[in-house]
């Protein structure tokens, strides 16, 4: 079987199918993956197969506590190996000329989960560091419903 690196299109369906499989046996009631853990997924090189898809939501199932799996959950090598998107020039008013990243929802998906590493996971923490309120993080990683 190909890795998952040349099977991109694929990578979504795979992970979803896997979280549902493996969600029971763990215990857990998950609805799926946030979008910034979706953005982390897709960022990461995949030098593997579907075994280490299967390893990393194994990963998460038993790292996260929410209805959704968020990038605090997923291994620290695809958080921190992800993939900077390609950078375009930006030329301000005054001539200056800014290199930024091309997808700045994927700089917000790396900052975010930077700060809930950085405290364990702690929502109302990590949201302090970012200088936002705990709602707004909440909003930030996809709807979380609170556990039975």
């Amino acid at each position: 079987m190909p890795p998952l690196r040349d099977r991109k299109a694929d990578l979504v369906m795979l992970a979803e199918r896997l979280l549902a499989d493996l969600a029971p046996t763990a215990g857990r009631r998950v609805e799926g993956f946030s979008k910034s853990a979706l953005e982390v997924l897709r960022a990461y090189d995949w030098p593997g197969n579907v075994r280490e898809l299967r390893n990393v939501v194994e990963h998460a199932l038993v790292m996260g506590d929410a209805r959704l799996i968020g990038p605090a959950d997923l291994p620290e090598r695809l958080v921190s190996g992800a993939e900077v998107p390609a950078k375009r020039s930006e030329e301000g008013g005054d001539g200056t000329t800014l290199e930024i990243p091309a997808r700045l929802d994927w700089v917000e998906a790396q900052t975010i989960a930077a700060a809930l590493r950085t405290t364990g996971g702690n929502r109302t923490k990590a949201a302090r560091i970012l200088g936002i309120n705990r709602v707004t993080l909440q909003n930030k990683l996809g709807p979380q419903k609170r556990s039975d």
